[in-house]
């Protein structure tokens, strides 16, 4: 398997570097802009994905604004470990609502770490992109739960 770009640079994704656009970075999910052959991408049905760089590892639900309860909860003290508040962590959200303001700071946090949502799963293109922006789906979460997960590695805590 031939990249055009190195897949090494996913081993320690994702990389907090606020001056990139997630738009010029690829995606590990973008197989395209990897430069992984046709051939090389198919599976059996029900086998592994051994293709993409970076694999989901968790079941997080997609989440998009008026959700709510645990899982909006565990997003706001993920994003509070990365120094990124939201009004769940300041009390002003006690349901656990994922609001607009949940939402910016779920969005900071993407471009933060140059982290996008696969469009296809809503229709791709333009469009699927900016659909794919109002949500916190499986990239989001997969990128948060490394990130986080690191700063408390490296914090101790």
């Amino acid at each position: 398997m031939e990249a055009t770009v190195s897949l090494d640079q996913f081993k320690n994704w994702p990389t907090k570097d606020p001056s990139r656009d997630p738009r010029d970075v690829p995606q590990p999910w973008d197989l395209d802009a990897l430069g992984i052959p046709e051939e090389d991408r198919k599976l059996k049905p029900g086998a592994p994905n051994t293709v993409t760089p970076v694999r989901i590892r968790h079941t997080h639900p997609t989440l998009t604004t008026g959700a709510q309860g645990p899982h909006v909860g565990e997003l706001a003290r993920r994003l509070h470990t990365l120094g990124i508040t939201t009004d769940i962590g300041t009390g002003a959200n006690p349901y656990t609502v994922l609001n607009d303001t949940v939402l910016a700071a779920a969005q900071r946090f993407q471009e933060d770490y140059g982290v996008m949502e696969d469009p296809s799963a809503f229709g791709g293109g333009e469009k699927g992109r900016a659909k794919a922006a109002e949500h916190v789906g499986p990239w989001t979460w997969e990128a948060l739960i490394r990130a986080s997960d690191r700063a408390l590695d490296e914090h101790g805590w």
